[in-house]
């Protein structure tokens, strides 16, 4: 893996479903939070980010983050986007559909570029499907509505939240607020991340 081939190695394993571990995306300078490896240009990082926001989203999905979400499924993602998640697990063999009302401002990519969507905001979506846990990656910063998705989610159900926790780029302080009072955190997985990203991926579960 490199730099020069890693947007369309990335595109192989949406279809492929055989996602490496995070440790192998390092020699792209993707590590666990974001710290910059030595010898990696900032410029050169940077410009990959921008060119993996535009083709398939926010957060970086490997073979650590399909472990933890096998054994519960099935899945419904919030707030899909691109789609690129829900395509990448079901190339794994994970039951997951995605929803996005898609009407959000344009953040670069393209929706269902890498999976159809059901056009639906995510609390709603959240009582359409209500067998199913919930995925959701990257809520819009400042935005209410990843609050008011996980605030219907009933009691026994899954959350999986990709974030950065309260100080970071994803969600509003009302989202952390019902994480904090209303969830129990069961597990978490470190994503790889672009230089300056804290991603990682928490699984909780609903008092």
């Amino acid at each position: 893996m490199d730099m020069k081939t890693f947007l369309q190695d990335y595109a192989g394993w949406l279809q492929s479903g055989q996602w490496p571990r995070r440790k192998e995306f390092e020699n792209v300078g993707l590590v666990a939070y974001g710290r910059f490896v030595p010898g990696q240009s900032f410029l050169d990082s940077y410009r990959l980010r921008e060119k993996f926001l535009k083709e398939f989203g926010f957060a970086v999905l490997c073979a650590e983050a399909v472990e933890l979400l096998r054994p519960h499924c099935p899945w419904l993602e919030v707030g899909a986007g691109s789609g690129a998640w829900v395509r990448g697990l079901q190339a794994a063999g994970l039951a997951v559909i995605g929803t996005d009302p898609k009407n959000d401002e344009h953040w670069g990519f393209q929706y269902e570029k890498h999976a159809p969507l059901a056009p639906l905001p995510a609390a709603e979506a959240i009582k359409w499907a209500p067998d199913r846990n919930v995925l959701c990656v990257w809520p819009t910063l400042g935005q209410s509505w990843a609050a008011e998705a996980i605030a219907v989610i009933t009691p026994g159900r899954f959350l999986a939240l990709v974030h950065e926790e309260e100080d970071g780029c994803v969600g509003d302080d009302a989202m952390y607020e019902i994480l904090s009072t209303s969830y129990t955190q069961v597990a978490e997985e470190a994503l790889p991340c672009f230089p300056g990203i804290h991603d990682h991926l928490t699984l909780y579960q609903r008092k």
